[in-house]
């Protein structure tokens, strides 16, 4: 038996309301999938034939056809009734018209469902919006039976973009993301899920920009900006040389999927290190760390945040961060206490860090 929706009455209302034709996309495609969900988008697809409105009260029977009727006249007739039946959901047994329980059942079902549906319509159009196309349709359609159809027809006509401008406006706000990747302040698992919400946009208008070896370029050259210069300098080297030999090239989709998989990765190495700082905090306050000259002195932050101890190992100092004012004589001392069995895994931590660049050397001291 198959999940029935409509035992989840409400939708839940989420994202932006439909306000104008920047939202237009995004809110005609939850409506689909709802609609598709409770299996009743035949009854609201704007570009479909008219659908009936399925109102709470269930339609009246079909009468029965006569007992003097011919074959003839009541295969006809059975034809009417099935086809006046159609809002009835068929049932695992065959088609069941409206005048029998399980009709009757079925009919309530897509009610129920169409019903929430409109509720949510409800609530993630702008009233003012809404409103204005409810007294459009009381106007033209005075007598008849309201109709989702009809109002999803008439918010398509007036909010919904033209395919040519909504492409135009997945490809800026594609740019926009990659733009975020080389000036912006997230964190690379942020960054990755806005990439991946635009990529999949942009895949369903199939814009150049996802396209071919120079957008794969392009991905590799925003990440190398900020987020991980080191694995995407070398992919890059990777796609050059796939191009002069020409051989084939990694797709963008696959290269989306490698450096989620890195991004994982590496939170997993968070992890275990902040339990080993952990560890080193021993139950108090504060850190031990190589850059004190005592065992028993700590500081408030890990010794991966330590920048004595970065620049006493060869480590890149926080972008922004200035060089603190040491002496390369203690560089050296923190250097060598680093390399105590009891910092080992410190040291081996502090590896995963990017190195401080060669034209930037703290002093004469090397990792």
């Amino acid at each position: 038996m198959s999940i029935d929706p409509s035992q989840s009455s409400v939708i839940p209302v989420t994202g932006k309301k439909l306000r104008n034709r920047d939202t237009w996309p995004d809110w005609y495609t939850q409506l689909r999938y709802h609609a598709r969900f409770r299996g009743i988008w035949r009854y609201i697809d704007p570009n479909a034939a008219d659908a009936p409105h399925l109102g709470s009260a269930a339609p009246p029977a079909t009468p029965a056809a006569p007992a003097t009727t011919s074959a003839a006249s009541a295969t006809t007739s059975a034809a009417s009734a099935a086809t006046s039946a159609e809002p009835a959901a068929s049932s695992s047994s065959g088609e069941a018209t409206q005048g029998e329980p399980q009709g009757l059942k079925e009919w309530a079902i897509l009610s129920s469902r169409y019903t929430s549906l409109w509720n949510w319509i409800n609530a993630t159009v702008d009233s003012e919006i809404l409103s204005s196309c409810l007294r459009e349709l009381d106007l033209l359609h005075p007598d008849d039976d309201p109709s989702i159809q009809r109002i999803v027809r008439l918010l398509k006509e007036r909010l919904a973009p033209t395919d040519e401008s909504t492409a135009n406006t997945v490809r800026l706000q594609y740019i926009a993301v990659l733009d975020l990747a080389k000036v912006g302040h997230l964190k690379p698992e942020e960054w990755y899920a806005k990439w991946h919400d635009a990529y999949v946009r942009a895949r369903a208008h199939n814009i150049p920009e996802i396209q071919g070896r120079l957008a794969v370029q392009q991905f590799l050259l925003a990440i190398a900006q900020r987020m991980d210069p080191t694995w995407a300098q070398r992919e890059l080297e990777e796609l050059a040389r796939a191009e002069a030999l020409e051989t084939p090239i990694t797709p963008l989709e696959s290269y989306g999927k490698w450096y989620s998989t890195l991004i994982h990765q590496r939170e997993q190495l968070e992890g275990r290190r902040n339990a080993i700082f952990a560890t080193l905090a021993e139950g108090s306050e504060g850190y031990h760390c190589p850059c004190l000259a005592t065992s028993t002195r700590k500081h408030r932050w890990t010794p991966d945040k330590c920048h004595k101890l970065l620049m006493a190992l060869g480590k890149a100092l926080p972008p922004g961060v200035t060089r603190p004012a040491i002496a390369d004589s203690q560089l050296e001392r923190i250097k060598k206490r680093a390399q105590l069995d009891e910092w080992k895994a410190v040291r081996e931590q502090m590896e995963e860090l990017p190195d401080a660049p060669s034209e930037s050397t703290y002093g004469n001291i090397t990792a």
